[in-house]
């Protein structure tokens, strides 16, 4: 009988691009206690499905894949963790190249510290075009500023190990991230662990409510995966993942802002966010119609917001985050 916990990986598939080098390295895990899920949302082609079944045909014995509606990030995990039997989930992508050792590795800080409820690794780019793997930082999890922008703490940054010493973070990216399962059974609201509202940003919604749960985040600097990220700041903010990203930036808010914070991070939030607005409304007009589309949702977002867990001193904590 395996003595390790049990783990659930889950990755939501779209596409063919990376699926043959990614999942290739993912399913070499070492780790001897692992069950893969695996979700085509690529909906009436389902390519990732299709292609599974003629070039990687045995990977049917070893994972459970499925097809399903297209639910975004936020609802694939969802459906993806609605199934697990393990005791952690891997919350994992398909653009990604994974060491062999990097589900141990995690394990391994994760048993070493039982007092954390999620955490997340290295992750460095990974240039597709050239199959090359780097040594410049993609990200080592989320920061959090003063004014309530979220970011990916040493992106764009040579590893020169300058996080190392680094052990505990805000927050996880939804690219990489691992959660136990009890962690995220205190937080859900229904049946929604990642909040199905928003599928940009909702890796710092869902950050914020372990935080405030109670819950803390450990950086394991050892693990390490490679990222080809398909969201960069060369993105137009006319596009309409860019639009999402303000969507989140307002629901995030709603949900987790706290009257409690000093009035420096509430000058600054609101100074932030209503500049940032007033700029896309004058750049992008047609971005409107987003915000007034909230409306119908804003008794849902103080709905969910109500339910939230809340522990003593979560607020202290979260504003030690905060530069």
């Amino acid at each position: 009988m395996n003595s390790l916990p049990k783990v659930t990986v889950g990755v939501v598939l779209y596409g063919t691009k990376y699926i043959g080098d990614s999942l290739v390295s993912l399913l070499q895990q070492d780790y001897p206690n692992v069950e893969y899920i695996l979700r085509d949302q690529e909906e009436g082609a389902w390519s990732a499905y299709d292609w599974l079944k003629v070039n990687m045909p045995g990977i049917f014995e070893k994972a459970l894949v499925e097809k399903g509606a297209n639910k975004w990030h936020s609802g694939g995990h969802n459906e993806i963790i609605s199934k697990m039997t393990g005791e952690y989930y891997f919350c994992l992508s398909n653009d990604m190249l994974y060491e062999k050792d990097f589900v141990s590795k995690m394990m391994d800080r994760l048993m070493q510290h039982p007092e954390y409820g999620f955490a997340t690794c290295k992750s460095l780019q990974w240039n597709y075009e050239k199959q090359e793997r780097t040594n410049v930082i993609d990200s080592v999890g989320i920061g959090i500023t003063k004014w309530h922008k979220f970011y990916d703490i040493g992106n764009g940054e040579v590893d020169d190990g300058q996080y190392d010493s680094v052990s505990e973070i805000f927050g996880a990216s939804g690219a990489v991230c691992v959660f136990k399962k009890e962690a995220l059974e205190q937080i859900r609201y229904e049946n929604e662990y990642f909040d199905e509202l928003i599928h940009y940003k909702n890796d710092c919604d869902l950050s914020y409510r372990l935080q405030w749960a109670g819950f803390s985040c450990l950086f394991v600097s050892d693990a390490k995966v490679w990222h080809d990220r398909q969201l960069n700041e060369t993105v137009p903010w006319s596009s309409p993942i860019r639009r999402k990203s303000v969507w989140g930036d307002k629901v995030v808010i709603e949900k987790n802002f706290s009257k409690s914070f000093p009035w420096k991070v509430k000058v600054l939030t609101w100074m932030y966010h209503v500049c940032k607005r007033a700029f896309l409304l004058l750049r992008f007009p047609g971005i409107w119609k987003d915000w007034r589309a909230y409306a119908k949702i804003a008794v849902v977002v103080a709905q969910k917001r109500a339910q939230m867990p809340r522990s003593v001193g979560a607020d202290k904590k979260i504003l030690n985050f905060m530069n």
